[in-house]
């Protein structure tokens, strides 16, 4: 899976959390979230980058989480 398409499609499970939770989550926070859901669907997983793939998460993730997340 190319990494637009992995990204998109995380995205698209984040913003299924309430806006209100993901406000609150810190990073590390986060990072549980993620591997929690790589544990349930494979889909989810990188495994062409698997070394530098939470850097690419979080920065395509930062305005879905923490205080300054929108819907």
């Amino acid at each position: 899976m190319k990494r637009t398409e992995y990204l998109e499609r995380l995205r698209i499970r984040l913003i299924e959390v309430p806006v209100e939770e993901r406000q609150t989550w810190s990073v590390q926070e986060f990072v549980e979230w993620w591997l929690h859901e790589q544990k349930k669907d494979k889909a989810l997983r990188w495994d062409d980058e698997p070394d530098n793939s939470f850097i690419h998460v979080r920065g395509a993730c930062r305005d879905l989480i923490g205080p300054e997340a929108g819907a």
